[in-house]
């Protein structure tokens, strides 16, 4: 089973900003999108599945203006 990731990530401030960061994650990772959880109320998004270069995610949110780390 894999490990699940959970981010922190800062400027979701909607659902269209949901939408954007599970669609960046699930797009340039070959994830489904039902495999990312994003709330924009909590500013955490959360991966159901291994990804191998979590900088390379950490990259894209914060070029697409959601700076992100991750969380325990």
């Amino acid at each position: 089973m894999a490990d699940n990731i959970k981010l922190e990530v800062k400027g979701m401030t909607c659902g269209g900003c949901e939408s954007s960061v599970k669609k960046i994650i699930s797009r340039h990772f070959d994830i489904d999108l039902e495999k990312v959880s994003a709330s924009h109320e909590k500013n955490h998004v959360e991966i159901f599945e291994s990804v191998a270069n979590l900088d390379a995610v950490f990259a894209l949110l914060d070029d697409a203006g959601f700076p992100a780390q991750k969380i325990d």
